[in-house]
């Protein structure tokens, strides 16, 4: 497990590092500050995205040592094996998966 989340962390930082070279690469080579803030909001939004699904994972390791990998947080039921296949870090069936999109989104 620690192998598993020090390589994710590793890949993160190297990443984060690229992409931060590349921002200053692009205010030298441009001198836009308007580009280089651009690719700062994407760089942060990718590394949170990432950030959340490490957490995801971290989240399902837990899961899987409490015996409860598969089992929808939500209802209980056992998620379907295609869908962990999919999503190996899902915590809730695709139709809780679903529901909770749909009120997020109002």
């Amino acid at each position: 497990k620690s192998r598993v989340l020090n390589d994710i962390m590793e890949r993160l930082r190297t990443e984060a590092r690229e992409e931060y070279q590349g921002l200053v690469q692009t205010i030298r080579d441009e001198g836009d500050i308007a580009t280089a803030e651009l690719k700062e909001t994407t760089a942060l939004t990718l590394v949170k995205m990432k950030v959340d699904e490490l957490d995801a994972i971290n989240d399902a390791l837990g899961r899987m040592a409490r015996d409860e990998f598969g089992r929808c947080e939500d209802c209980g039921k056992w998620t379907q094996m295609r869908r962990l296949k999919a999503v190996p870090q899902a915590s809730r069936c695709l139709e809780c998966q679903e529901r909770r999109e749909q009120v997020q989104k109002v």
